[in-house]
């Protein structure tokens, strides 16, 4: 595995923020740096190695194998309450710019 810069970190894939390490008890983790409702945020220390994690974070599936489905009503209100965001509006506005669900851009 290669160690990656934050250089080479990928932004966010649902805001568009940068990515952040944390590290704890011998974990690691690659996530979203943005809002806690943002549903990359980083908060779990999953992997052993920082290479790991961020091999995990810069994966993306290729556009034309990935399922565009848009979220459920009850996936939208497992965001978190406390970002300030309307998450209906920012499930949405994510699905917009995906190009799918009710409102397509």
């Amino acid at each position: 595995m290669t160690h990656h810069t934050d250089a080479e970190l990928l932004p966010c894939p649902f805001c568009g923020s940068r990515a952040r390490r944390s590290k704890g008890g011998g974990w690691h983790g690659t996530g979203c740096a943005g809002a806690h409702g943002c549903p990359a945020y980083l908060s779990a220390l999953t992997y052993r190695t920082q290479e790991e994690a961020d091999e995990a974070w810069n994966r993306r599936t290729p556009a034309s194998q990935a399922q565009r489905v848009p979220l459920s009503e009850r996936k939208i209100r497992q965001i978190d309450a406390h970002s300030g965001l309307d998450a209906i509006e920012f499930a949405r506005a994510i699905e917009r710019a995906h190009g799918i669900g009710k409102d397509k851009a």
